[in-house]
């Protein structure tokens, strides 16, 4: 408790000094109880502390007015009892004392809360960063099924920036005439708020796995890629399905050639004699048919996977010009033409018997796509890090539907093929760490084979 004399010493005291109440006279020395008033209401830091103006009953009507003006919270009437000075005096420190528990209440809570949201945006940049750095997708939409959040990656699937995907309809960018089922496994979801995961092939070729996580406020996606993976998995079928015709071919392969040997051979012996001169044509028609066997048979040997290769260091151009002239013999008698661009490549590790079947296979191949008139384009180039074969023939392409069966053995549309080429191609190029590729449309279809380049 302090007493003031005047205006200038409770001044004073009200700069140093926090107060629950100021009991002040009107008239005082100095400045008057108005004016010491209306210099402490502009102090923030007093300006809510409660003000009780002193005055003499006959002034009462005269100050009233103008001191609640100024700030004043309640007047006392003199004379004074000294219950109600008690009483009065006794009731605004009360309030001072439950006000300054709610403000450290306040500032307590309000710590606690600043701090509380702190910590919850570190968790906040620690999540955004940890999805904007993973390699799948993630989306989130809203009841309306418009987009509130999008990273990096999604961006990438949608070939837009994320920026761009927020805020549009996630039905703009998958038709929901298109993936009926995917629409319908959302509803599903957004029903009974349980996570989901289901396969889309977005676009065409390309596949994702979407784990799906539905909220009060959404549904939240992953989307990740497994394009590459079912690639793989296709790859490693076909090569094990390979692997097991091959090792037929090598189990089953010599024991056919013996006994076919014995019976081309009498075969000969009896085309000589002249008890079957007559039937000379009929002789030289069997051998014919089993030289053809056995070179069925040698294909069939070609798709033993553990089949040795001779690898020696080869040009690839070289190659192709040794057994070019032989092409060449095949496309003129179909009245056909040969092109070549051989660019310069380097010497790479090859079995160049291995690697003149490749060519004569791929090219004989195309020869009997075409029509009289066509050409064969055959391109060699070096394109980053690999050495390219390319094989472009002018025929009607090869229909969609059979372009992932092309390389079955067996798989044929022509009338007098073994289904065998292509698929002894495909083993030639897997002994040599090699791809081939397919382009085909109804202009024609182009081949290129892909090998690496090991220094």
């Amino acid at each position: 408790m302090f007493q003031a004399l005047s205006g200038e010493e409770a001044l004073k005291y009200v700069l140093e000094e926090n107060f629950a109440l100021i009991l002040m006279d009107v008239q005082m020395p100095g400045l008057n109880g108005f004016e010491t008033a209306k210099l402490i209401r502009k102090r923030k830091k007093s300006n809510n502390i409660p003000i009780v103006f002193i005055t003499a009953i006959n002034q009462a009507n005269e100050y009233v007015v103008q001191g609640y003006q100024l700030g004043a919270t309640d007047y006392i009437i003199k004379p004074i009892h000294p219950d109600t000075l008690r009483l009065k005096v006794e009731g605004y420190v009360k309030n001072y004392k439950i006000r300054e528990t709610l403000e450290s209440l306040v500032q307590e809570r309000t710590a606690e809360l600043i701090s509380a949201n702190k910590r919850l945006m570190a968790v906040n940049k620690k999540i955004y960063n940890i999805i904007e750095s993973i390699a799948d997708g993630f989306i989130t939409i809203d009841k309306n099924r418009l987009i509130t959040y999008a990273n990096k990656e999604a961006g990438r699937i949608f070939n837009q920036t994320p920026e761009e995907l927020v805020g549009r309809d996630i039905r703009e960018l998958v038709p929901e005439q298109d993936y009926p089922e995917l629409y319908q496994e959302i509803k599903e979801l957004a029903k009974k708020h349980k996570p989901a995961h289901f396969e889309v092939e977005f676009p065409k070729d390309t596949f994702y796995v979407v784990r799906a996580f539905a909220y009060p406020e959404g549904i939240s996606f992953i989307i990740h890629d497994v394009t590459e993976s079912k690639r793989v998995e296709k790859e490693i079928a076909f090569l094990e399905r390979l692997n097991l015709i091959g090792q037929m071919a090598a189990g089953i392969g010599h024991e056919i050639r013996n006994p076919m040997t014995t019976v081309k051979g009498f075969l000969q012996l009896m085309s000589r004699k002249e008890d079957f001169l007559d039937h000379k044509d009929h002789f030289t028609m069997m051998i014919s048919e089993l030289d053809r066997a056995n070179s069925i048979i040698s294909e069939f040997l070609s798709l033993a996977k553990k089949k040795s290769v001779g690898l020696e260091r080869k040009n690839l151009n070289a190659i192709i010009e040794t057994i070019l002239p032989l092409i060449q013999a095949d496309a003129l008698k179909g009245d056909m033409c040969i092109k070549t661009f051989l660019n310069e490549v380097p010497d790479q590790l090859l079995d160049e018997k291995e690697i003149r079947q490749l060519i004569l296979n791929l090219t004989r191949n195309g020869l009997e796509s075409m029509s009289p008139g066509g050409s064969i384009t055959i391109k060699t180039m070096v394109d980053q890090g690999e050495i390219l074969f390319i094989v472009q023939d002018e025929g009607k392409g090869i229909e969609k539907e059979i372009l992932d069966q092309i390389f079955n053995p067996f798989f044929t549309t022509k009338n007098s093929g073994t289904g065998l080429g292509l698929p002894v191609c495909h083993s030639i190029a897997t002994r040599h760490n090699a791809k081939i590729d397919i382009d085909s449309s109804p202009a024609g279809s182009t081949f290129t084979v892909r090998f690496k380049i090991f220094k």
